[in-house]
């Protein structure tokens, strides 16, 4: 082989490299900005879990008052009724009519 046709691919071959480098390099950029985005998905993602963990831990606590309050309603009925139940034996007469 002649100098000047070793020469020449020589610097063939190192086209076809500076080529290859530089679609690699692009691959890697664009491989890069998917990445970047996954990322912010994944810091959305965070961000949302959390306000959903937050909006039940608020929930639950609103379902446990509305409980209690529910509770103090049922025995205030309770001892209303009681006390009606009194009132009307109150008013019977001993043989049990009114």
């Amino acid at each position: 082989m002649m100098p000047e046709e070793c020469l020449t691919r020589i610097e063939n071959a190192i086209h076809a490299l500076v080529e290859m480098q530089a679609r690699h390099e692009a691959q890697l950029e664009k491989h890069g900005a998917i990445l970047e985005q996954q990322s912010a998905g994944i810091r959305d993602l965070i961000v949302v879990s959390r306000t959903i963990v937050d909006v039940q831990q608020t929930t639950d606590n609103t379902i446990r008052q509305l409980i209690g309050t529910v509770d103090r309603l049922v025995n205030t009925v309770d001892q209303l009724s009681g006390s009606v139940n009194t009132l009307v034996k109150s008013f019977q007469k001993p043989n049990g009519n009114q």
